[in-house]
């Protein structure tokens, strides 16, 4: 199960510091991280990942992993990670879809 693409719109300029703050005091449990292109953490089963867009001002991001308690967890990691960077960030609203019957 996979995410879109969720973005955060910010003020020009914000994307590249909080990138830079985000890559200073990421720490994520359980994950292998890489920050060639953003910042993205490799879980056992799924990934998460947060980059600067290269055409607005504003950080883009995706995640994925099964079962969905997990991608749960992964989006959760992130979210605290910006929320950390800046408290007052609007991290995008998604909702996981219930299993289907």
């Amino acid at each position: 199960m996979n995410t879109p693409e969720l973005t955060i719109a910010l003020v020009k300029g914000a994307s590249e510091h909080i990138m830079r703050k985000l890559k200073e005091i990421a720490g994520f449990r359980e994950a292998r991280s890489a920050d060639l292109d953003g910042l993205r953490a490799d879980f056992a089963a799924g990934w998460g990942l947060v980059r600067a867009s290269n055409t607005t001002p504003s950080l883009v991001l995706r995640f994925e992993d099964d079962p969905r308690e997990a991608l749960r967890r992964i989006i959760g990691e992130f979210k605290g990670l910006l929320l950390k960077v800046k408290p007052s960030i609007s991290f995008p609203p998604y909702s996981i879809p219930s299993r289907p019957t």
